[in-house]
């Protein structure tokens, strides 16, 4: 039997799974460009390598963390 997980366990089991892709999406040396300008254009002048950013970051984020949710 599942049991729930904390509220902490998930954010770290989500996070994980993104980071797992973030570095596939690095070792491919694939960037996953901002759909809104502004966030592009504030990870250029921040020299941010992070190859997934902004809203692209956080909707794959809400996805994989409904998807844990409804797994369990």
């Amino acid at each position: 039997m599942l049991t729930a997980m904390t509220e902490d366990t998930r954010k770290e089991v989500v996070s994980g799974i993104l980071d797992c892709f973030e570095e596939l999406l690095d070792k491919l040396e694939i960037t996953i460009p901002c759909a809104d300008a502004d966030e592009e254009e504030e990870r250029k002048m921040n020299n941010n390598s992070a190859r997934l950013y902004g809203m692209e970051y956080w909707s794959l984020y809400e996805q994989i963390e409904d998807l844990v949710i409804t797994e369990l």
